[in-house]
């Protein structure tokens, strides 16, 4: 007798269990609140992960900037929102909710939106007004919409279903992001220093980081071309004399490096690139300049002319912008060549 006392009992908890919101109603709930600007409500549909990671106001504070469209918008659009649960799909404690949204398409309305923007950016008046006057020329219009499907991601907690954001996958990506980010700015400053084979190493770690970017490996492959490019280029660097280097000033009392270049080598050189290092009192380098002493392009006219081999050509470069450290004194090197 007692174990059919019991099983009633039993059938009732594990009905009334089974009876909560089913994760296609939950989305539901969870939109519709959202459309509502309840926020509070939205909040505690979201799995206990995501809290975890967002608190309630940094939640509300993301929400919220996205209705910072003003009043007259948010009365004009009320009620342009729709949507509808098309599947709803479950895998033992997650779901996978599949939704039809349809909504005011913003973009297509820019049109109606320029000519009220700009009479307010001449009269001066306040974007609130603009806004307000937009509202007033699409009042009985048909509003334009677009529909976009949505998969949404829930998880069964004790409490029921819940709303699955990834807010700590999204972290990690923002993380990871941000660090590929910082790899490719790196590897972009050792590029610029002609460090070729360097800036390809940083690369291929951004590369291992991130595999889905698919422009990194384009820019390794560069990395390599460039590398032996410059490796011939570097193999003639000696073969250009600097001399005669010393510091003074211009005709204009402009302090500067000045000296001559020789060619010699046996290649015709339409570009030298010379890197000037100022120096302490102690030889270390606290200031360095490129600068060109031979540039030929399609613009060059005059002067501008190749650098044939056995050929000299003077140089002068201002280094006013030199720090009060610089003992006034300099290395000079050739840093780039390109041949014609």
């Amino acid at each position: 007798m007692k174990r059919f006392a019991i099983f009633p009992m039993l059938a009732i908890w594990l009905f009334g269990c089974s009876m909560g919101p089913g994760p296609g109603e939950v989305v539901s709930k969870f939109i519709n609140v959202g459309i509502d600007g309840k926020d509070e409500e939205a909040y505690s549909l979201i799995s206990s992960e995501d809290k975890e990671m967002e608190s309630f106001d940094a939640f509300s504070k993301l929400r919220k900037k996205g209705r910072e469209m003003g009043p007259p918008w948010t009365e004009m659009l009320k009620g342009q929102i729709s949507f509808q649960v098309k599947d709803v799909k479950t895998e033992g404690d997650k779901a996978h909710v599949t939704v039809d949204i349809t909504m005011p398409d913003l973009m297509s309305m820019m049109g109606e939106l320029i000519g009220p923007a700009m009479l307010a950016a001449l009269s001066g008046e306040k974007n609130e007004e603009a806004m307000k006057k937009f509202a007033e020329t699409m009042k009985g219009k048909k509003i334009p919409t677009r529909t976009e499907t949505k998969v949404y991601d829930l998880v069964k907690e004790k409490d029921g279903w819940k709303v699955f954001l990834n807010y700590k996958g999204e972290a990690k990506e923002r993380e990871l992001k941000a660090k590929v980010g910082e790899l490719k700015e790196k590897a972009e400053n050792l590029e610029k220093k002609k460090q070729y084979m360097e800036a390809k190493a940083v690369l291929e770690e951004a590369s291992m980081l991130n595999p889905q970017d698919e422009k990194i490996p384009d820019k390794i492959k560069e990395m390599d071309v460039k590398a032996i490019k410059y490796k011939e280029k570097q193999d003639y660097f000696e073969k250009i004399e600097v001399r005669n280097v010393y510091v003074g000033k211009s005709n204009f009392d402009e302090v500067g490096a000045f000296g001559e270049i020789k060619n010699l080598g046996d290649k015709t050189l339409k570009r030298v690139e010379i890197t000037i290092y100022c120096l302490d009192k102690a030889g270390n380098v606290v200031h360095e300049k490129t600068y060109l002493p031979v540039l030929v392009t399609k613009f060059s006219f005059g002067d501008d002319k190749p650098l044939k081999p056995n050929y000299t050509r003077k140089f002068g470069c201002r280094l006013d912008d030199a720090p009060s450290d610089w003992a006034k004194k300099v290395k000079v090197a050739v840093t780039d060549v390109e041949f014609q």
